[in-house]
């Protein structure tokens, strides 16, 4: 997770190598559009709801 928006409803995220690849070259992935030089891949747009988050803890 990279951070809450003002009211912390929403957080945005930056995807790790490995999930930028997997969503590269996913071939059902028709949204998100991933240049082969970007390593880690910041979700566009406004973020996730807090309320769909759950925390794990590994």
């Amino acid at each position: 997770m990279q951070g809450r928006n003002r009211t912390g409803t929403r957080a945005g995220f930056i995807l790790d190598e490995e999930s930028t690849k997997l969503l590269r070259t996913d071939p059902r992935n028709t949204r998100y559009q991933i240049a082969e030089d970007i390593r880690r891949y910041r979700l566009p747009g406004s973020g996730v709801p807090v309320s769909c988050l759950e925390l794990i803890e590994e």
